[in-house]
């Protein structure tokens, strides 16, 4: 998904910003009625310490040629243009333009929906900026386009997962959702955590999920061992492929359970200082012994090595029922045993996930999601 921070005003805020790395940075201009509207200048001197990665986007309200012209010339990426959009400012601009919807106006998205001049939009409150949500089923009448699509309004930590389930939307943004509890700033942890759970690889739903339905969190993790253009996994007797890692137990740190879990289930020894962070899948699903209980597994995916030793497997006894043997086999047949296996079982919403999830097997080092 695509991540985007708005409201951004200080040069401490961007250094959150690339520690986390967002896709979007969002500056508010032209507007003061908003608390977080900087001037141009300002916005010039801390979008300057933006990571290269992060593009720069004007937010404004109902520009004027002249403000377009400013922005242009200030050097930003991208111009995100709520309320008025004029024929003649449309026709002017130079920079990429991000549409603003704000529910009241989404009538209107068919007008820009091919237009050259707009590069994605964003799906906000009415009142932007107000951290408020808005009803997201008034999206499913939306027409289809090639252009991004960005879901803003309420969103924070804690349910931008739910995104995910939205039609049509490509990436997620917020602004009040990650700012200090008193309202001064932005907080570098929500920052770094709606990013993170906003870069999710693949959503699985096997219990048909709804946004209101209570889940208890649970963490896992796996581990990546690539030697030789080869992969680490145990398969089954069902022909079924698992990539070695599983449940974090107790106070247990990731690394931790990655180096637990690789010596029982591959029997080898992991080198802790090369765990490299890759990415999230969320998984929602029932309790296998109690259906009513419903539980989000969040997957955590790390690039990890292992030492030339090697040892006798430490399986339970379900996995040696099970038939269960560590194996070193090529990306090709994960990604055809992704596709063939795992999208008919586990019943994918949105095969984009997959596709993402099989990028992961052919380029295990870089994650992308714009």
């Amino acid at each position: 998904m695509i991540t985007k921070i708005c409201g951004i005003t200080s040069e401490t805020e961007v250094e959150y910003l690339n520690e986390a790395k967002p896709d979007l940075a969002g500056f508010v201009m032209f507007y003061p009625k908003s608390r977080r509207n900087v001037s141009v200048e300002h916005a010039v001197k801390v979008k300057a310490l933006l990571d290269e990665g992060i593009k720069s986007v004007a937010v404004v309200v109902s520009p004027t040629v002249e403000q377009t012209e400013e922005i242009a010339k200030a050097g930003f990426d991208y111009i995100q243009i709520h309320g008025e959009l004029s024929d003649g400012v449309l026709a002017a601009c130079k920079t990429k333009i991000i549409k603003a919807f704000n529910v009241h106006d989404m009538s209107d998205f068919e007008k820009y929906k091919d237009s050259e001049k707009i590069a994605g939009f964003v799906m906000d409150a009415s009142e932007p900026g107000s951290g408020r949500t808005f009803d997201w089923d008034i999206l499913k009448d939306l027409p289809g386009t090639d252009k991004f699509v960005i879901l803003a309004g309420g969103l924070n930590p804690g349910n931008v997962d739910k995104a995910f389930f939205v039609q049509g939307i490509d990436g997620v943004d917020t602004s009040t959702g990650v700012e200090n509890e008193d309202g001064t700033g932005k907080s570098r942890e929500k920052i770094l955590e709606f990013v993170k759970r906003g870069k999710a690889l693949m959503v699985l739903d096997r219990h048909n999920y709804t946004p209101d339905m209570p889940v208890i969190s649970k963490r896992t993790v796996r581990a990546i061992i690539l030697e030789n253009g080869l992969y680490a996994i145990q398969r089954n007797r069902a022909g079924e492929y698992k990539i070695p890692g599983g449940g974090v137990e107790g106070d247990e740190t990731d690394v931790e359970t990655l180096a637990r879990e690789v010596r029982e289930e591959c029997g080898m020894v992991l080198i802790p200082e090369t765990v490299k962070f890759l990415g999230y899948i969320l998984e929602y699903r029932a309790d296998i012994f109690e259906p009513d209980k419903k539980y989000c597994v969040e997957t955590v995916y790390y690039r990890c090595e292992v030492t030339e030793e090697r040892y006798d497997l430490m399986l339970t006894e379900s996995e040696k029922e099970a038939g269960f043997e560590c194996l070193w086999v090529p990306a090709d047949e994960i990604i055809r045993n992704n596709n063939e296996v795992i999208k008919e079982a586990w019943k994918i919403k949105d095969t984009r996930f997959l596709e993402q999830h099989n990028r992961v097997m052919k380029n295990p080092g870089v994650i992308k999601t714009v």
